[in-house]
Parts: C-alpha cells; sequence; structure tokens
C-alpha cells in the first residue's frame, strides 16, 4: 500500500481494530494485519507538532539527546527505549556505499528496528508499530530519514501491528496527528 492507502486504513481501523488480543508488559493490546508501506519520499510531510519531530527525528538520525520537558512527554514510561533510539544514529548509512547491500543499522530494542539503505531506497522495518500512538509519527520520521539520505524511496515492512487498549502506559503517547 502506499501512504495515502495506508492512512486511510489506519484510519478506518482504529475506528474499530480487528485482531487479536495479546497481553504485553505494557498491557492488553489488539494485534492487527501485517503490511508493507512504499512510496516515494515526500518532500513536505510533517507532523503539525515540529518541536516533537524535530526532537524524535535528532534522537534516532543522530542520537542527539531531547530536553527533558519533551523526553518526560514522549517517554516517560519506558527510557529504555529512549536509550535504544539514541543508540541506533541512523546517521551512520551516510558514510555507506549506496550499492552495497551491506547498509544496515539495526537495534531490536527499537520498534523502528532494522533500517536498510539500498540505492535510491530505505527500507525500514517495524517490530512493534503502534498504529495508535506512533503509527503517524513513526512515517514522518522515516520519510524524513529517507529525504536526509537522499533517497526516492521508502519501504516500511510492519511486523506487529497493535493497539493499546489503555495507552497512559505507553511512551510516545502523546504525539500529535500529522499534515500532509
Amino acid at each position: 500500500m502506499n501512504i495515502e492507502q495506508y492512512l486511510q486504513w489506519r484510519q478506518d481501523w482504529l475506528k474499530s481494530p480487528v485482531g487479536h488480543n495479546l497481553l504485553s508488559h505494557r498491557g492488553e493490546c489488539i494485534v492487527g494485519k501485517r503490511f508493507i508501506i512504499e512510496d516515494k519520499v515526500r518532500q513536505d510531510f510533517h507532523l503539525k507538532n515540529r518541536a516533537l519531530e524535530d526532537a524524535e527525528f535528532n534522537l534516532l538520525f543522530f542520537g542527539k539527546d531531547m530536553d527533558q520537558a519533551m523526553k518526560d512527554r514522549l517517554y516517560e514510561n519506558d527510557y529504555d527505549l529512549y536509550e535504544a533510539y539514541k543508540s541506533l544514529r541512523v546517521e551512520r548509512l551516510k558514510l555507506k556505499r549506496r550499492t552495497s547491500r551491506k547498509n544496515i543499522v539495526f537495534n531490536s530494542e527499537c520498534c523502528l528496528c532494522f533500517w536498510h539503505l539500498y540505492r535510491d531506497t530505505l527500507t525500514v522495518m517495524s517490530r512493534s508499530w503502534d498504529i495508535k500512538t506512533a503509527g503517524l509519527s513513526d512515517l514522518v520520521i522515516i520519510n524524513r530519514a529517507a529525504l536526509e539520505l537522499d533517497c526516492d524511496r521508502i519501504q516500511v515492512i510492519t511486523l506487529n501491528n497493535h493497539v493499546y487498549k489503555d495507552t497512559t502506559k505507553v511512551a510516545r503517547r502523546t504525539n500529535a496527528p500529522i499534515s500532509i
């Protein structure tokens, strides 16, 4: 599916999530179907809250710390996830030869755990895609990383798509919707 199809599917699915229930360390969630998003990189695809977007992007792309207020807002209940994203440093892909299939950044502790740059495409695998709280912002951040890496295309492979029934214990729960 492309970005528009994903956004429409997400909107429809959140109205009445279909899937099986699962109990995780953050609580009960509904797990939905796996999907792949493939599309061109967007030039003007941002969160409404640019300060939040910048903080998230700088964390996972450059490993740059957020100010404490933003860190608390986004990762209050999961500082381990914060540290995992901080260590990811996707910028390392810039130093790689684009024609090598070995251009990989990986951290299994991150939800967006696998980043692969090959030729003009940035492929990201999400081991855990929270459709409600990060299902928009993660896509914006991936797109922005692709822009920074001079890619023309993105491919996002999602494995465990879910929505938590109680979002008060979920990291990144206050992400604002995107503007397209």
